[in-house]
């Protein structure tokens, strides 16, 4: 089984003064979630998924649900400070979950295995722990917890796709988005700048946030000659050697 992470390691609150996102039509890597959740608050109409990983989305359900119907209090100590392994507050949200989701995270419970085993560390445990978080992931700030709250209350769960992110920019996937959001797969697609920057002019998108990076070296200043826009945000976690993150757009010429 696939670990996911339950937060994002990533500053995407940079991302509204980056992306207009508002009444956009959008793809995402799944992940953690907090790149929908992130587009669903700045106005996107649409965000669909995409992710190798099928336990992203069973934990992103239990995320999407449980900030549907928990309070503020109750997500945070859900999600962040027991690590999802609660099942009294689990009990209040699970017969809100789909069945195959629900039957998922049942099946744990019976045999007594913790929610986070499904878990990876995000490195975030010690700026959760001095509130800088609310920062860097904005529905984790109070007020925009609950206005995310209730634009999830009146909307379905998103569309996700369990396939590779080639999957579509093939031949066969004529999807057209405004804005698609790969994080940071690159660096699990095991290719040079330049095929990268190949493979993005095929897809069907003219706005790409095509890299996050923790810092900047040879790989950045490459992608720089191959016409990516980089931009430099606030650190998830700043010391002497990182002042800033480093956001990268492909923007396809036609």
């Amino acid at each position: 089984m696939e670990k996911v992470y339950s937060f994002t390691n990533e500053n995407v609150s940079s991302y509204s003064d980056i992306y207009n996102m508002n009444g956009a039509n959008m793809l995402t890597i799944l992940g953690s979630g907090d790149q929908y959740f992130t587009a669903i608050l700045n106005g996107a109409k649409n965000v669909e998924l995409i992710d190798i990983n099928v336990i992203s989305w069973y934990c992103f359900v239990l995320k999407f649900t449980s900030i549907k119907y928990l309070s503020y209090e109750e997500f945070i100590k859900f999600f962040i400070t027991e690590k999802i392994n609660n099942n009294v507050v689990y009990a209040k949200i699970r017969n809100y979950l789909p069945n195959d989701i629900r039957n998922f995270f049942d099946k744990m419970v019976i045999i007594k295995s913790s929610f986070s085993n499904i878990l990876l560390s995000s490195g975030m445990t010690e700026l959760f722990s001095e509130n800088d978080y609310k920062r860097y992931i904005p529905y984790l700030e109070e007020n925009q917890y609950y206005k995310l709250q209730e634009t999830l209350r009146g909307i379905k769960l998103p569309v996700f796709s369990h396939q590779d992110f080639q999957y579509f920019i093939n031949e066969n996937n004529k999807k057209q988005y405004d804005i698609v959001m790969l994080s940071n797969i690159y660096h699990w697609m095991n290719m040079e700048p330049l095929d990268f920057k190949r493979l993005l002019d095929k897809a069907n998108c003219d706005v790409i946030q095509a890299l996050y990076s923790w810092n900047y070296g040879t790989l950045m200043a490459e992608f720089k000659t191959l016409g990516f826009e980089i931009t430099g945000v606030p650190p998830v976690v700043k010391n002497e050697f990182i002042e800033e993150n480093y956001v990268l757009t492909y923007k396809r010429t036609k």
